[in-house]
């Protein structure tokens, strides 16, 4: 019997991160087509769906009901008027070297970071409600 070779740890990483990158990259493009109105690809439709379904499972099962959801946060992120293009410049800053001495990025991701501080902070468990 032949063995089959195990990845080494920085294979894992390199695809967890691909995951993550390609995850971050649908959501943005989701938030940017529900702002303006365009349909969703296909691909990223049932992709969508799956990450929903996960997504409310999360929300339905969070143990601390004191913390607001993703989905609230991102409600008002949204209604604070966060483009995305910010949210990609905020990425490619965080995530590329070539993008690291952007310093109009690195102020937008520390208002983007005080921002979801305050929603945190200042939420109410009745205001989900």
């Amino acid at each position: 019997m032949a063995e089959v070779p195990k990845k080494d740890e920085d294979e894992e990483d390199e695809e967890e991160e691909d995951m993550f990158d390609d995850n971050a990259l649908r959501g943005l493009r989701f938030f940017w087509n529900n702002i303006n109105g365009v349909p969703h690809d296909d691909d990223d439709d049932s992709d969508e769906e799956q990450m929903e379904h996960w997504e409310t499972r999360a929300n339905e099962n969070q143990e601390d009901p004191s913390i607001p959801t993703t989905d609230l946060i991102a409600q008002k992120l949204k209604e604070k008027g966060v483009t995305f293009e910010q949210l990609i410049k905020i990425i490619c800053q965080t995530d590329h070297e070539e993008y690291e001495q952007d310093e109009q990025a690195e102020r937008l991701g520390n208002e983007l970071f005080g921002s979801i501080r305050i929603i945190v902070s200042n939420y109410n468990p009745k205001q989900a409600v």
